[in-house]
């Protein structure tokens, strides 16, 4: 028997037993939502009034993130490894005796999304964004198991036990199949060798990023999206924040435009616009590594 272990990082929800399958009563036990955000984010949020958070009503920025799939945690060029802006993950030969999935421990170690909003907020997941195909990348577990690790730089970890499914071994396998309206190519079968993937959803150029609230991003997941209030500090937000002056914006945004200066006057490549730019963010996701701070923790649903 095989077994694959998957390690969750960045900008992530994991709905656990929340998105209906088909018009039916039942839901997928864990379906892990990495949503698309490529975009720049600009924003004002309001927090909680104390004598602490200073400033109460703070501006931010938040930069580009993508989604990445590899079989090693530190790549090599040995490692298999996949951009992802569109697309569905399924493990192909799960071992079914193992029974239904289930976290071992509770949730309530990991971070849950709507312990950071008012009740009144009205939060649940978004439609389009967890059903319809308008993110980054779904990886639904119907059998297995899963873990909260980390104390406050969370991952989620989810392991698998496979078989094996003539012609082939029990070699963990996994297929990424595109959304329909997305512009990967596929579907592409990986047999996962290394009997790990690690998923993250990292900030393009970490040193460049709005670190106290990256993880506010999580709720691009829901709906109504983005909060404008907070109930409380979100992970890796601290009490006392820097105010964002237009001279420290500019300095942030001049990074952003040197980084695009890099691409050289044939990008985008004709035809493939998205694929060539995600290609390129992710390459300097790589070169720096996985960010594992708190505010590039992983999040919970519900």
């Amino acid at each position: 028997m095989g077994r694959l272990t998957i390690t969750f990082s960045g900008i992530c929800t994991h709905f656990y037993r929340c998105i209906p399958v088909g018009a039916g009563p039942n839901t997928i036990p864990l379906r892990s939502v990495l949503p698309n955000a490529l975009g720049v984010h600009f924003g004002m949020v309001r927090r909680p009034e104390t004598e602490a958070n200073d400033p109460v009503q703070p501006m931010y920025y938040l930069m580009p993130h993508i989604a990445v799939v590899a079989d090693t945690e530190t790549l090599t060029p040995f490692t298999q490894s996949n951009y992802l802006y569109g697309a569905q993950l399924e493990v192909l030969n799960p071992d079914p005796l193992q029974g239904i999935f289930e976290f071992d421990s509770s949730l309530a170690n990991g971070y849950h999304l709507p312990d950071f909003v008012s009740p009144d907020s009205g939060i649940q997941p978004s439609r389009d964004v967890v059903q319809d195909g308008n993110a980054a990348c779904y990886f639904d577990f119907f059998y297995g198991k899963g873990q909260v690790e980390g104390d406050t730089n969370l991952t989620t970890v989810v392991t698998i036990e496979t078989v094996a499914i003539p012609p082939f071994d029990d070699t963990p396998r996994v297929r990424i199949t595109p959304f329909e309206s997305s512009l990967m190519e596929g579907p592409v079968d990986w047999t996962v060798d290394t009997n790990e993937l690690f998923v993250s959803n990292q900030d393009f150029d970490a040193s460049a990023e709005d670190k106290p609230f990256d993880f506010m991003l999580n709720f691009l997941t829901t709906f109504p999206g983005i909060p404008r209030f907070l109930t409380q500090n979100v992970p890796g937000m601290t009490s006392l924040l820097t105010p964002l002056t237009p001279p420290l914006l500019s300095e942030k945004m001049a990074t952003l435009s040197e980084a695009i200066r890099e691409l050289g006057p044939e990008f985008p490549v004709r035809g493939k616009e998205l694929p060539s730019l995600v290609q390129w963010l992710a390459s300097r996701i790589i070169s720096q590594g996985v960010d594992l701070d708190a505010s590039c923790s992983d999040s919970h649903f519900p």
